[in-house]
């Protein structure tokens, strides 16, 4: 029974050694002399880790993510000031004042919501400012009763950006009906607090990110901008797998795949499921603006001009992509991306999505190969790696 026992270790031994895994090519940068079985994970060109990511960070520290954080800031900034003069004087004009301040803020969020890694994961931004679709059914009943707690997990899609969607834009058919909302009718005293409690709550969190990662507060940019390994727990790739998560789940299904039907298995449409749902003309700007966002991200491109951004690190690497340089295939589906965007949607998003799903369906397609590129090219050229969940595939 012993020599049985140690003829079956030594088979497993030798089965696993048969069966290892790995880059068998020796011209590539990642050959593994002991794999025995290819698994399609062999790199050529340079390789990644002698790429200089210390100036791409500093770059993208410096002239991207603070930048955007800081400018979010201000626009919830300039929000509440509205909300507080619609409260002093609510009136269709102050309204209107809100409206566009709530507008301009939502458009700084596109370029903010990237980041969700170290303070802004800390903190939930994302999930504290712009979830949807809004559950009416909880503002209505926070408001009623006047008791509420902004901070509990069943309240998030009851504030932030959609909670006020609904709040402006989704309480009457006229602007003069929606300043009744918050003049005479009976919750009206009840509802003008809540506004002001959601701004409020805005504020809290977007100073508080902008903060730990200002250099003369919390300083996490110099903890990114120094952190230069490709470790899960490097810069790159919590970087990458905050765009790409971002991206992927939250731009891509989000604003339109999920509303579209593309993510069921009976390809429903969701028309409820829009951004901006109550506001109806916004949807289709709020998707370009984040796909501009992401494109500035990947290319460098920040409030200091053109720096160093993934597509220099692709660059040096020379990563061959399906119709030349990854770099720039990746950057012609970008554009390909924004364009679809732009000249075949329509708004009311939440109407064309019911009435011209084919063709949603196939700007949603644009968007899957830019994913593609991303999330399967990007990574594996670089040798970054996904640590976020994967809802649907690729």
């Amino acid at each position: 029974m012993k020599s049985i026992g140690i003829l079956l270790g030594v088979c497993m031994v030798l089965l696993f050694v048969q069966c290892r895994k790995g880059c068998t090519d020796p011209e590539a940068t990642n050959f593994d002399p002991k794999a025995k079985k290819d698994n399609g994970s062999c790199l050529y060109g340079k390789d990644p880790s002698s790429f200089d990511r210390g100036p791409m960070l500093i770059n993208i520290a410096d002239n991207i993510i603070l930048p955007a954080y800081q400018d979010f800031k201000n626009h919830v900034n300039d929000l509440q000031t509205a909300v507080n003069t619609f409260e002093a004087s609510p009136n269709t004009t102050t309204l209107q004042d809100l409206r566009i301040q709530w507008h301009e803020a939502l458009i700084s969020w596109q370029h903010a919501g990237y980041y969700e890694f170290g303070p802004a994961e800390t903190h939930l931004l994302r999930a504290n400012v712009n979830v949807y679709p809004a559950d009416t059914t909880q503002i209505n009943s926070n408001i009623q009763s006047a008791s509420y707690d902004l901070s509990t997990a069943n309240n998030l899609d009851a504030k932030g950006f959609q909670a006020m969607d609904y709040l402006l834009h989704g309480l009457g058919t006229t602007d003069a009906e929606i300043v009744d909302q918050y003049t005479t009718e009976v919750n009206a005293s009840n509802r003008m607090t809540y506004l002001k409690d959601l701004i409020a709550d805005m504020e809290q969190k977007a100073t508080l990110v902008y903060n730990d990662w200002d250099t003369n507060n919390g300083n996490y940019a110099a903890t990114f901008k120094t952190n230069t390994g490709l470790d899960i727990g490097g810069s790159c790739n919590l970087l990458f797998n905050a765009f790409m998560m971002h991206y992927e789940q939250f731009v891509r299904s989000g604003k339109l795949g999920i509303p579209a039907g593309a993510l069921s298995f009976s390809q429903t449409p969701l028309p409820e499921k829009v951004e901006c749902y109550y506001q109806g003309n916004l949807s289709k700007e709020m998707l370009l603006e984040a796909t501009s966002a992401l494109n500035n991200l990947y290319n460098g491109i920040g409030t200091s001009g053109d720096g160093e951004g993934f597509k220099e690190y692709l660059d040096y690497l020379e990563t061959n992509g399906p119709n030349g340089f990854l770099s720039n295939d990746i950057n012609t589906q970008l554009q390909t991306s924004y364009s679809s965007i732009s000249t075949s949607l329509n708004d009311p998003l939440s109407d064309f999505v019911v009435n011209h799903q084919s063709t949603a369906l196939a700007v949603w397609n644009d968007m899957q190969t830019l994913v593609v590129l991303l999330k399967n090219d990007l990574k594996s050229a670089i040798g970054l790696s996904i640590t976020y969940a994967d809802a649907d595939g690729d």
